[in-house]
């Protein structure tokens, strides 16, 4: 069955540094698709000297080279809406990757991959809606499946930014201290995004558990990780994420998903997002022909992610 693994893995593990967008996805795809990742956001963020409402237009394009490898970008257009502030409204940080299929994900066996992720300094940082520093990011997906309608997908990333400033000087608070604020510093002012914020280093795990058939699925997520600023270390959020999809066509799938943080550290407490999934997989119907019972998946980024 799984026929909507392949879109449903791509639209959760969309890129993911941290919170990014769809970006902020969950898990990783074990097999290269072409995929095309629309995706409507909503949510509120977060920091210790604003907080307010956004909304994020994503488009992501996934391009199978090979039947193991495949390449990725995704762009963000942002609106951001400050409390007691004047809205601003511009492209996002955008983020471009590349995935390897190691294993492929058969009826009983574990699908496996690598990818790698770029994050793009392409936000206007004056208005907060860019961080304004490039992010790397590694990741390890991998997916069993349980039974013909169960899966477990599980995804582990890294990430780090070479010249990471976070909005943030030396004093930093991370919901759990008042010397401290991961937004921006009294000295250096509001800078660094308010969408897509993350450490310097952040380590970063998710398991979910998918229940899919021919025509809808259902997934229930955890996400968390440990981030690291400097010297110090601290809890990221720890997102509870309810997932649902159902296809209208042979390609083509609506999901909708909501994302509640439920520890740690408060960045975008909430999001509820829409979006519109298309597969282009060219081993999508070999596939399906020779596995009546099982589809392989994709991706996220988003995106994936995340």
């Amino acid at each position: 069955m799984f026929k909507l693994i392949p879109l449903l893995l791509v639209f959760t593990s969309s890129v993911a540094f941290a919170d990014h967008g769809i970006f902020n996805a969950t898990a990783s795809s074990a097999s290269a698709n072409t995929v095309v990742q629309l995706e409507q956001q909503l949510g509120r963020f977060e920091t210790q000297e604003t907080q307010g409402r956004y909304s994020m237009s994503y488009l992501q394009v996934e391009f199978a080279l090979l039947e193991q490898l495949s390449i990725m970008a995704g762009v963000p257009w942002v609106t951001l809406s400050p409390a007691g502030a004047q809205s601003a409204a511009g492209l996002g940080d955008s983020t471009t990757g590349v995935k390897y299929q190691l294993t492929p994900s058969g009826d009983h066996g574990f699908g496996t991959s690598l990818g790698l992720n770029v994050e793009l300094p392409t936000g206007d940082v004056s208005e907060r809606i860019g961080g304004g520093h490039y992010g790397f990011e590694g990741v390890f997906a991998v997916s069993k499946p349980v039974s013909s309608e169960l899966q477990i997908i599980s995804r582990l990333s890294h990430s780090f930014s070479p010249d990471h400033s976070h909005g943030a000087s030396d004093d930093h608070s991370h919901g759990a201290s008042d010397d401290h604020s991961h937004g921006a510093s009294d000295d250096q002012g509001e800078i660094g995004s308010l969408i897509r914020p993350h450490g310097e280093q952040e380590s970063t795990a998710l398991i979910s558990l998918v229940y899919a058939t021919e025509l809808q699925f259902i997934e229930t997520a955890v996400r968390g990780g440990v981030a690291f600023d400097h010297d110090e270390s601290y809890i990221s959020p720890i997102d509870l994420i309810i997932r649902a999809g159902f296809n209208v066509g042979k390609r083509t799938t609506v999901v909708t998903s909501l994302s509640q943080t439920i520890a740690g550290e408060m960045r975008t407490p909430w999001t509820l997002s829409l979006g519109l999934t298309i597969n282009y997989d060219r081993h999508a119907h070999r596939h399906d022909e020779r596995h009546h019972d099982h589809d392989d998946h994709d991706h996220d980024h988003p995106h994936a992610h995340h």
